[in-house]
């Protein structure tokens, strides 16, 4: 590999590996999306930063955290215990002291 360079050793490597899951278009698209959803998601932040308060953006964008958790325990069936309880408790009560 060192002699021949990374280059020529991973297209020499590509046509040894079939990768089926790569020429999914399904996966494909849902991939894009995501990418583009991820794009879209930090462009709004930088436009409400640009409008209001650093400190209230920067506590609601914390609020993700909370929705991730609860969206993990409604469809994806995950466990929502005590920890994720308090954390909830404590990112809520940080925006109602920065709102304050």
């Amino acid at each position: 590999m060192i002699v021949v360079g990374p280059g020529r050793y991973l297209t020499q490597n590509a046509h040894d590996h079939e990768w089926p899951q790569w020429r999914d278009r399904a996966l494909i698209s849902r991939g894009l999306v995501a990418g583009a959803l991820s794009l879209l998601a930090y462009g709004i932040v930088l436009w409400a930063q640009s409008r209001a308060p650093l400190a209230e953006v920067a506590a609601i964008r914390e609020t993700s955290v909370v929705f991730a958790a609860l969206i993990g325990m409604l469809f994806l069936e995950e466990q929502f215990g005590p920890r994720r309880v308090a954390a909830a408790v404590v990112i809520a009560a940080g925006i109602v002291l920065i709102s304050v």
